[in-house]
This record gives structure tokens, C-alpha cells and sequence, in this order.
């Protein structure tokens, strides 16, 4: 998981990454963040978040989600479903979105088949 992160760091404007279980815990990280307790809230609040519009997505039938883009003022977290969790990469504010999408939905199905094992 360590290196799938790594990789997706090395995306231009892509400032962080971390993989998120179901239920919000943290499986594995690389974040400036600033410690454990922002990193911990961080994946509480999008693992939760991810699981409830999945379910919303569900009930309005539109699908299963591709990703979430949540965005403030000093940049993005984007979301993408990763087989049973969520990667979460932080953005900046001057990174092209499509391709942080593109290499998000790479990152996401190999941290996916790794989250199943």
C-alpha cells in the first residue's frame, strides 16, 4: 500500500494520499496533514462520507460512485472507491483534476485488490 501511495504522490499537485477502511480508520498514509489526530479526523469524516453517498448513489440509482470532490478554499480532497475502502488523495488548488482522476482510478483498483486481501 506504502508504494501505491507513494506513486500517486508523484502526481503533479497531489500533496497526499491515504487509503481509508470502510469505517473510516486509517489503513495506510502519507500526508502532511500535520500528525495522526488531523490524519485520523480526516479519514473518519471521508470514510464516512464515501460509504453514505454510495448509499445515496444506490437509492437514486445512479450507480456506484467514481469519486468525490470535496473543495476549499486551499484545495481539494478527491475520493474514489478502493474495493472494500476508499483512497483519498489531497490536492492543490492549481492541479489538473482529469488527470489526478485518471491516476486516483489506477491507484484505486490496485489499493482495492490489496484492501481484499
Amino acid at each position: 500500500m506504502k508504494q501505491i501511495l507513494e506513486r500517486l504522490c508523484a502526481v503533479p499537485g497531489v500533496s497526499g494520499a491515504m487509503a481509508v477502511s470502510p469505517d473510516g480508520f486509517i489503513i495506510a498514509a502519507r500526508t502532511a496533514l500535520g500528525g495522526a489526530p488531523a490524519e485520523e479526523t480526516a479519514a473518519a469524516v471521508l470514510g464516512n462520507l464515501g460509504r453514505s453517498l454510495g448509499q445515496a448513489a444506490a437509492k437514486l440509482g445512479r450507480g456506484a460512485v467514481k469519486h468525490l470532490v470535496v473543495s476549499g478554499a486551499g484545495g481539494r480532497a478527491v475520493l474514489a472507491p478502493a474495493g472494500p475502502g476508499f483512497l483519498v488523495a489531497t490536492v492543490d488548488t492549481a492541479a489538473n483534476l482529469g488527470l489526478v482522476h485518471l491516476e486516483l482510478a489506477a491507484a484505486a483498483a490496485e489499493a482495492g485488490r490489496e484492501m481484499r486481501l
